[in-house]
């Protein structure tokens, strides 16, 4: 009986565990490719290149946030307010913005 325990529970454990070594590989790939690419902007400095290089970071944290949720097993439903959150463009930003002090002018006085 106990060794139909131990089967049964390396079965749940191996169900349990969620595949993400597709991703994993796709964001070393992409972050290999924006090492190159943020290189070769530097020697062009040409803005086609940094846009490239952004576009490749972004995809990078667009895998790592996939991979996230993938582990995370959320349902559709848990997602749905994302959806309704990208299609509203009135967000409040998380923190407000430190107004700067001015400084004060020293004034020279001339004897």
């Amino acid at each position: 009986m106990a060794l139909v325990e131990e089967i049964a529970m390396d079965v749940l454990n191996k169900i349990n565990q969620v595949y993400v070594g597709d991703l994993d590989q796709q964001i070393a790939k992409y972050e290999e490719l924006a090492k190159l690419l943020f290189q070769f902007h530097e020697s062009t400095t040409s803005l086609v290149d940094l846009n490239k290089y952004n576009a490749t970071v972004k995809r990078i944290t667009e895998l790592k946030m996939e991979r996230s949720l993938r582990l995370l097993r959320l349902s559709p439903d848990m997602l749905s307010h994302l959806e309704n959150s990208s299609n509203n463009n009135n967000l409040v930003p998380l923190t407000k913005k430190k107004k700067k002090k001015k400084k004060k002018k020293k004034k020279l006085f001339l004897f």
